[in-house]
């Protein structure tokens, strides 16, 4: 509310005049249109970043995702019943009988055997790799902030 009071004297008349103004904002064509649009920027503005993080974080998820399979194929590849393992273990199962029988030579014991652990150690490594996508992937939030928005390397 304004209130404004004016006191003039004229010396020509003699006379003297009184004002008294009083005004206030009455909120009858005021709808708050401001204020709504500020809201609807602010609403579109965040479903904009909402959009945009679950873009960043498809992004992270598609490359874990990528080692999390390519390291379960591996771990596969190495475990099924006629798989790595098994045919290594066979092989040097064999090479190890023929050594006994003296029918394979000593060199070729020690391949069969370097091949074995190699083959073992290889899926050992696939495994460490499988679970440290599972854990990336279980905890991809918690990895990096969700301001920063970039995966870091493993």
């Amino acid at each position: 509310m304004d209130v404004q009071a004016i006191l003039q004297s004229d010396n020509g008349t003699g006379s003297s005049n009184g004002n008294l103004q009083v005004s206030m904002p009455i909120p009858w064509l005021n709808r708050n249109q401001g204020g709504i649009r500020q809201a609807q920027s602010e609403l579109v503005a965040a479903e904009r970043a909402v959009g945009q993080l679950e873009l960043s974080l498809k992004r992270r998820l598609a490359g874990v995702y990528q080692r999390y399979a390519s390291a379960r194929n591996q771990m596969q590849a190495y475990s099924k019943p006629e798989g790595i393992l098994a045919n290594s273990q066979a092989t040097l199962e064999f090479v190890r009988q023929g050594y006994q029988a003296g029918e394979i030579g000593y060199l070729d014991l020690l391949t069969a055997q370097r091949t074995y652990f190699q083959n073992n150690l290889a899926y050992v490594e696939a495994l460490g790799e499988l679970w440290a996508a599972v854990v990336e992937i279980e905890g991809l939030l918690l990895k990096d902030s969700l301001e920063n928005g970039s995966a870091s390397a493993p």
